[in-house]
């Protein structure tokens, strides 16, 4: 009797089939790549669709209940190594994160949280209004915050000095000193498996609570038919309408046009300081020897909070931030990597900014010509016959400069003031900290070119 082979269970003609049949269709598909991009697409959604799967078998939809596990003498007690340890996070409304500055003005609100929350260990909004007036005279003459920008340099030292990148101020686009409330959305970041999924909740939520405050805004002023405000609320609505100039229906239906979120930079300005340690000597020098103020040398912190390695999306790169026009003009025609180059830029900013003074009549002009443009600026003080930026915030027009550029000579004087006062400012801040939170490794090299360059 003839011995039976262990693989006789085994028959190669249906895997050659398969093997033949699979062969010929990738050659079918390999021959149209349009139809490649389709049966790529096809399967990276079925991959996707069984990730999630997966992760929704294995995620618990409850927290885990660690007495229903034996304990034994050499462990206290057992868990399965395959049931992840995470809690899901916490379900919560919109409004929830959002505390109301209309609230506020009512005694007792919050019973020990009076006002627009801050950040734990950071200066009162009393000590900003006494900083932004320099009393220790840190700053030269030529910066010295007007009574026509003073509420605005406010609003940016509170966003700079208070408020982290996880906290959004609600405000009033154009008058920042309008604020309807602040959005605390640290437990999302805290709680979220990434930051990108924290970030696309914080959107979500932060629509919400705009598409809110516009409805209850315009129930107040009379602006809709609804009534689904509380009498209490509604009375609390048409104070702060009130407060802000805009009972009537024009006045209102401008503020609920006007209602805009801005991202706490606490964090981000607690890095730069640290980032501009070394190269901050080297731009005041290059500024002392064209002859300008040094305090234009903190510029960067508006622009990229003192990151070399900085782009933005429309194609601005480094520190200065030039756009690819300028760095050609100002640094190189064609060596695109030099453009980013921080003392290339440091020079070419000190020759732009030589130019653009001896086109504008002031400083605050030409601060805000880095960020709108020098030719701008040009057409709208000749336009309006200003001898500084003040008058050219209360235009509204089309032809008037956007929220950045009326924004962007506040933003330098609060830099500039965050900066000369950063020990009563950030009385906390230690070293262990703004190393934690750097973007990038500080350049190793940066010391020695700096020495050789002067």
């Amino acid at each position: 009797m003839k011995k039976k082979s262990k693989l006789a269970w085994f028959n190669p003609k249906p895997l050659a089939r398969h093997v033949r049949r699979f062969t010929q269709f990738a050659r079918k598909v390999a021959s149209h790549p349009q139809t490649t991009l389709v049966w790529v697409a096809v399967l990276l959604f079925f991959a996707a669709l069984n990730w999630r799967l997966y992760r929704s078998q294995w995620t618990p939809s409850e927290p885990l209940d660690i007495s229903a596990f034996p304990a034994t003498s050499e462990q206290p007690f057992a868990i399965p190594y395959a049931l992840p340890m995470e809690v899901p996070p916490i379900q919560r409304s919109s409004w929830d994160f959002f505390k109301p500055e209309w609230t506020a003005m009512q005694p007792g609100a919050w019973d020990k949280d009076v006002g627009i929350p801050a950040e734990e260990g950071t200066v009162e909004e009393a000590a900003l209004r006494r900083l932004v007036q320099d009393p220790e005279h840190r700053l030269l003459g030529e910066f010295e915050v007007t009574r026509e920008i003073r509420d605005r340099v406010v609003f940016w030292m509170r966003v700079q000095a208070q408020y982290n990148s996880q906290f959004r101020i609600i405000h009033d686009r154009h008058n920042p000193s309008v604020i309807y409330g602040v959005a605390d959305f640290s437990p999302l970041f805290r709680s979220a498996e990434s930051k990108g999924r924290a970030l696309t909740l914080v959107w979500r939520h932060e629509q919400q609570i705009l598409k809110t405050i516009r409805a209850k805004l315009s129930e107040a002023a009379g602006l809709t038919r609804t009534r689904t405000l509380a009498p209490w609320e509604r009375s609390q609505l048409r104070a702060f309408l009130s407060k802000a100039g805009a009972l009537d229906a024009t006045r209102a239906a401008e503020l609920v046009r006007g209602i805009r979120s801005q991202s706490g930079q606490r964090d981000e300005i607690i890095a730069a300081l640290t980032r501009s340690e070394d190269i901050l000597p080297y731009i005041e020098a290059t500024f002392k020897t064209y002859g300008l103020p040094t305090e234009l040398g903190r510029i960067p912190f508006v622009e990229s909070s003192f990151n070399v390695r900085a782009h933005s999306k429309v194609g601005a790169v480094g520190m200065w931030q030039f756009m690819p026009v300028t760095a050609r003009q100002m640094i190189h025609p064609t060596r695109t990597e030099l453009w980013g180059d921080p003392l290339r830029q440091t020079r070419a900013a000190a020759r732009m900014l030589l130019i653009f003074r001896s086109l504008l009549p002031d400083w605050s002009t030409t601060v805000t010509a880095y960020n709108s443009g020098v030719g701008r600026l040009q057409r709208l003080s000749r336009r309006y016959g200003v001898k500084n930026v003040a008058p050219l915030l209360e235009v509204q027009d089309s032809s008037g400069l956007g929220f950045a550029g009326k924004n962007f000579y506040a933003q330098f004087l609060s830099a500039n003031l965050v900066e000369a006062y950063q020990k009563e400012i950030f009385p906390l801040k230690h070293r262990v900290e703004q190393h934690a939170m750097l973007a990038f490794d500080r350049p190793k090299s940066f010391v020695r070119r700096f020495q050789n360059s002067r």
